[in-house]
């Protein structure tokens, strides 16, 4: 993924050991990059990953430098452990597809007429997509899981109600 120094910040992805993203980390400084725990773990076993090199971009790729190392995030579904990360600063490598993270203090719901009109202002041309609270993210994402929970809920009532029952007939 292509990140800007503050997504840590802004995900609230911790920091394992090294240093963030620097707006320095640009287009002419040395190339790096940041992993994340599983990668680090999986290349380096018993290592510090910070200082070590890594290839980018296949055989014919350019190397680059692990400044840092982060907690891992499940990025593909709740469930699952996902795949190891691996960061590029947004200013070495632009991508063609940009997501911004936002964080806000508040009801951030409020933020999306804000956010598209600060994003025309800057070029009116890019689309804006669809703005989505985290909430309502991981809200999706558990919903499944919700109503699994539900119906076994609703299964131990019925079996409670109806032991309930048989009980007092007992008696």
């Amino acid at each position: 993924a292509r990140v800007t120094p503050d997504y840590f910040r802004a995900m609230s992805v911790p920091l394992k050991s090294g240093r963030f993203f620097s707006e320095s980390d640009g287009k002419e400084a040395p190339r790096v990059v940041m992993v994340d725990e599983r990668l680090a773990r999986r290349d380096w076993p018993g290592e510090d990953a910070v200082g070590k090199r890594i290839l980018i971009g296949g055989t014919g790729g350019d190397s680059a430098e692990v400044i840092g190392v982060v907690g891992h995030v499940r990025s593909a579904a709740l469930e699952e452990e996902g795949e190891p990360q691996l960061y590029l600063p947004v200013f070495q490598d632009p991508g063609r597809a940009l997501v911004i993270v936002v964080s806000t203090r508040g009801d951030s719901s409020s933020m999306a007429g804000t956010l598209r009109e600060t994003v025309r202002s800057i070029d009116p041309d890019v689309p804006t997509g669809s703005l989505r609270p985290m909430d309502a993210l991981i809200a999706s994402a558990t919903s499944g899981q919700r109503f699994q929970v539900s119906l076994i809920a609703l299964f131990a009532l019925a079996a409670l109600l109806l032991a309930a029952i048989g009980l007092s007939g007992v008696l």
